[in-house]
Formats: C-alpha cells, structure tokens, sequence
C-alpha cells in the first residue's frame, strides 16, 4: 500500500508480473514494455529474497509449501492463488486505472486491503504470495540452504490465468457500461420514452459485480480470516464498484436500500435478482472454501444465550451496518442556500463511505464472539446461508440456524431504513416540493433509478450523479459518461498500477 502512493506516478507500482499482465492482456501496455517489467520484477524479487537471507539467515528461508495436512495440497494451493490473484488484478483494474471515481485517494488502500486479506485467508495454506516474482525469488534461493521448491510452477500458472480472466471480465464490463451510456443517449436525444432503454433495466454489470464481490466477501469469511481481513476485503470491493454497481453485497443491505427508496412493485424483480445473484455467490464462495481448505468456519450460536442472543446481535448490527450504507452512500439532505453544491458533499463522503462500512463489518464481528452469543458475526444472509450449506456438504449440520441470519438481518435492515427515513423526512419533503424528485413520484422515482443501477441521472443532482447504483449510491464522479467512451476507446490513467 505505501509503497503504490509512493512509485505509483513513477512506474504504475504494478510490483507483480500478474498485474502487469492483466495490463498488457487489455491491450493498455506493449508486450515488449510489459515483458521489461516482469524482468525487472524477478530481478528486485531476487535482490529481496537475497536480502532476507543476509539479515534473518538461512534458517528462516524456506520454499514456499503447502499446509501439510491438507488432503489435495496442489489443488489447494494452486486453488487458492488462483483466486486472489484474480481478486487482486480486478480490484486494481477498477481503482486504480477506471476513470469512474477519477481522481481517488484511496486506490493504493484497496490494493493493500486485498493483500492483507489474501495473507490471512490463504496464508496458512498457500503463503497467500499470488506474486510470481515472490514466489519464485524465494523457492530458488532456498536451494541454496538445501529447500526443495515443487511448487514455483504454481505460483506462475494461477496468478498468470487469473490475470487473464481478470481482464477479460473488467474489459467486459467496461463494454457493458459504454453500450448502456449509449442507449441512454440515443434515446434521450430522439425523445423516446426513455423507459424503455437499457438504462431502465437491469444492466448485467451489476448482477455480475455482485455476484464477485458478495463471493470474495464470503470465502474471505470462511476461510477463518481475521475480523480486519473480511472488513478489508469489502472495503476493496465497494470502493471498486464504482461505475458497475452499488457496492451491497449483501441482501439486507440491498433490501433496507430498497425500503429507504420506497422501491415500486413494478421494480420489485430487481431487488429480488440481485438477491438471488448474492446469495449464490455466498454458496458457491461456501463451496470454494472447502475446496481450498478443510479448516473452514461456519455461522452457529453457540454462546451462553443461544440463538436469542444470536438473533438480537445480528439484528442490532445488522441495522447499524445499513444505517452506516445509507447515511453515507445516498442522499441525506438539500444543502441550504449559500452552502457548498451538492457534488462537494458526495465526493467529501465518497473517499471515505468504503471504509466505513469495512470497518463497522470489523467491529461486528470482533464483538460477536464476546457479546454477540457467538452469532459469528455474519449480517448477511448470503455468507450465513453459502457458509451452512457448504458445511452440511461437509456432514457438519449447520442449516438449523440458517433461517436467523436471514431474518434478523433483515428485520435490522428494515429498522435501520425507517430511522433513516424519519430521520431525513424533512430533507426528502424539501427535496420533493424543489422538483428534485421527479414528477411526484417521490422516493419510488429515486429508487427506479437506484434500483436499476443504470446509468441515468439522479433526480437530486444531474450535474454530478451519472450512476446511481443498486444501493443509491452515486460513484461514478463528473463525466462519467465521458470517461465510460475513454475508457472503452483504450484510454487509461496513472495514478497507480
């Protein structure tokens, strides 16, 4: 992470061959120039393995090597770096090289966010390097101490085919995004009924975006990561959201985003799509977790009070997470006369709402095992359900408590969007006597457009918010519809990697 804000205006500070090659993949650097940075990567690899050996000496290197109590070690491992090599490449395609939320302060933190959460997912069981240069530095140098590295060939072959579904799936929704911003356009200026355009529906990008995010937020979680690690993980992913969807993942926060919107019955579907798109992520990340490893936690009270203190815990945090989404994800109040636009305050609770929302997940689940009945510390029916089902497979019985960790999630999320609505009724009136609300159709107006993700204007503010997202929030900055076209016509910046 520091050394990203540090070299990232120098070199791009990719520091990782499956980085630069997800770059070189969508065609935004030359394969000679991408190769010259690989070698340049194995070269400062080697010099720091060489340095570790100076300073600790030969008994602390050792070859990078599977847990040993594992029943399919290659399979783990290669499993394992495959799947946050991948994560690592999309988090810094969308934060550091998309123009949606152009300028950011807080790519480098994503980036840093999903290396810790690597480390603490799969470190014990792969050494969580998904770096080749790493991985392959430290192997050969421990021939020298008499190591024996069998498994350097994994840690090229999976970062390497993830960075190509990596940047086959960011160049994906990339097109999505343009072809959508298109068809916005087309039909406005033709004066079509703009309901009937592809910003009206349900854009792909955002079921798939969920899907990834609520999947890598799960299989962080089961694989028994620390608190801070599954906080780090979300935080990365909802910062990378921006542009493709809102950022929920998690159907309670999807259903409170919903009832604060006062979503119509005609827009119901949906929510109930990217429901279903979450919580099948959270099983197949259920699944995936028990691939990697047979050490894998799953939600079950097991505290003093049972399953009522469970319920009242998840439900309590549940309702304070979403109120922390709503409060900082969408609109709360109309700036007085005099006072800063409207944008200013988007963007002042934009660089920080990731981090907010991460961090309430961490302190949740840290205070579940000591005051939460051992709940887990899931507030989220996705993880809980995936988590449950992926143990009963396993011959652990789980499912008994799979019906409260949807329930009070969702009873949370629901008394977390009526205060915020009480809360912000004066706000919302004022917005809608200013024809800030379109046509009188109040806050189902708002949510038609939230809901859908889609790339049509706020009502609150058509000078900044270009994409409302799943959960109302508004992240994809000035000129997003600009940026959308650079980007597709090749285009990138350089703020980072």
């Amino acid at each position: 992470m520091v050394q990203v804000y540090a070299f990232g205006h120098i070199s791009g500070a990719h520091f990782n061959p499956a980085v630069t090659a997800t770059f070189a993949f969508r065609g935004k650097m030359p394969i000679i120039k991408a190769l010259l940075y690989v070698a340049v990567q194995l070269f400062g690899g080697a010099t720091g393995a060489m340095t570790a050996y100076a300073v600790a000496g030969p008994g602390d290197l050792a070859p990078f090597a599977p847990a040993p109590d594992l029943p399919n070690p290659v399979a783990s491992i290669f499993l394992a770096e495959f799947l946050y090599s991948f994560a690592l490449c999309l988090v810094v395609s969308c934060v550091a090289t998309a123009h949606a939320d152009d300028p950011n302060s807080h790519y480098a933190i994503c980036i840093g966010f999903t290396l810790l959460s690597t480390v603490s997912a799969v470190g014990p069981i792969s050494g969580g390097v998904i770096n080749p240069a790493v991985g392959t530095s430290v192997d050969l140098l421990s021939t020298a101490v008499g190591g024996v590295p069998k498994y350097t060939w994994v840690y090229w072959v999976a970062p390497l085919l993830a960075s190509v579904l990596a940047a086959a799936l960011y160049s994906g929704l990339e097109r999505m995004a343009a072809a959508e911003q298109e068809a916005a356009a087309d039909a406005e200026a033709s004066g079509e009924d703009r309901s009937a355009s592809l910003a009206f529906d349900l854009p792909l990008r955002v079921v798939v975006f969920e899907f990834v995010g609520t999947f890598f937020l799960a299989l962080t979680a089961g694989l028994g990561s620390q608190p801070l690690a599954v906080g780090a993980i979300l935080t990365a992913f909802i910062f990378s959201s921006a542009g493709f969807c809102g950022g929920d993942f998690n159907p309670a926060v999807t259903f409170g985003a919903m009832l604060r919107f006062g979503v119509t019955r005609s827009e119901l579907w949906k929510t109930a799509i990217v429901m279903l798109a979450q919580t099948t992520a959270g099983i197949l990340a259920g699944f995936a977790a028990f691939a990697v490893s047979d050490q894998v936690g799953w939600p079950h009270p097991d505290g003093a009070q049972g399953s009522y203190g469970a319920f009242v815990y998840e439900m309590m945090w549940t309702a304070l997470l979403v109120t922390v989404v709503l409060n900082t994800t969408t609109p709360v109040f109309t700036p007085a006369a005099g006072s800063p636009p409207v944008e200013h305050l988007y963007r002042a609770r934009s660089s920080v709402h990731g981090l907010a929302i991460g961090m309430t997940l961490t302190a949740g689940i840290i205070g579940a095992n000591k005051h939460g009945s051992g709940s887990g510390g899931v507030f989220n029916p996705a993880v809980g359900t995936g988590l449950s089902l992926a143990a009963l497979a396993r011959e652990h019985d789980a499912t008994g408590a799979v019906w409260m960790y949807w329930v009070a999630p969702l009873i949370g999320a629901a008394v977390a969007s009526g205060v915020f609505r009480l809360l912000h009724v004066a706000g919302d009136e004022a917005e809608a006597g200013a024809g800030l609300l379109a046509d009188g159709e109040g806050m189902g107006s708002a949510a038609a457009d939230s809901m859908s993700a889609g790339l049509l204007q706020h009502p609150l503010d058509a000078g900044f918010v270009g994409a409302p997202s799943i959960n109302g929030e508004s992240e994809a900055g000035v000129g997003q519809g600009a940026a959308a076209a650079a980007s597709a016509a090749g285009t990138e910046t350089s703020r980072g990697p």
